[in-house]
């Protein structure tokens, strides 16, 4: 399925299905996903598309996916982009942008939000990975973000559990390209333009659910690592629950079950 987020299609994309879900302020995330997001330089070796209409976000969950790009984490190391997900618990995996004043920000706020609502820690039960699609940070912007988010979060002791990533327009370009993850990089307005996500890989290395949009529930969070997990995680009451709704594709989400 290919989730599309059109940029220039206002007022069809407000008809939609998307537009009734969730939360009061949709109209407010609408606006966030589809205005460019301003930074200071142009990025090292990103050639726009001028004839790309719009920007989304293909879901291969289920496929094997080629995590053998290399990055640097906040502490300058550099690794695979598959070292970076655990073998031992499920990943929170999503692409932004660290010097992001609008989007992206919007999205680790509710993203952090959503965590502290669950009884489950980054580093304990699950891990969270964020990479930069920006190639002209550099580690040290990723190491601040870092703080930031945790103090955001409010549990420093999950340190361990976030992991920031960096790289260069290459290692970049493999990544979305294999993720099938549009943004663009428009030359005149010098902004990125991006669709929002949460990737949700399981230990094996293995896309298992796309949540798409910068504020998925942690309801809709908590199903998805459930099933990441195999079943590790959660309780018999978490997995009733799971059983009354469906992971719905061109949602991004969990929807309950028709009666």
């Amino acid at each position: 399925a290919l989730h599309i987020l059109p940029l220039r299609m206002w007022e069809g994309f407000a008809k939609s299905s998307f537009m009734s879900r969730k939360w009061n302020g949709a109209l407010v995330f609408l606006a966030l996903v589809l205005t460019p997001i301003g930074r200071a330089d142009e990025p090292r070796g990103f050639q726009p598309d001028p004839k790309k209409l719009w920007l989304g976000i293909e879901d291969h969950s289920g496929q094997p996916m080629n995590w053998e790009s290399t990055w640097k984490n906040e502490k300058g190391k550099q690794i695979y982009l598959k070292d970076a997900f655990s073998h031992l618990r499920p990943t929170l995996f999503s692409l932004i942008y660290f010097g992001c004043p609008s989007t992206c920000t919007l999205a680790v706020q509710n993203l952090a939000a959503a965590l502290r609502r669950l009884d489950w820690l980054p580093g304990r039960d699950f891990n969270v990975v964020l990479a930069s699609i920006d190639p002209t940070e550099e580690t040290e912007l990723a190491a601040d973000k870092k703080v930031s988010i945790l103090q955001l979060y409010g549990k420093p002791e999950t340190e361990a559990g976030w992991t920031l990533l960096t790289s260069d327009q290459r290692q970049i370009d493999t990544l979305t390209q294999g993720l099938g993850y549009g943004y663009s990089w428009d030359p005149k307005e010098r902004q990125y333009e991006h669709a929002a996500g949460i990737f949700v890989i399981n230990r094996n290395r293995l896309l298992t659910r796309l949540l798409l949009g910068t504020g998925p529930s942690a309801r809709d969070i908590k199903f998805a690592l459930l099933e990441a997990s195999g079943g590790e995680l959660g309780t018999p009451w978490d997995q009733f629950r799971l059983s009354a709704y469906e992971y719905n594709a061109p949602e991004g989400a969990y929807l309950l079950k028709p009666p």
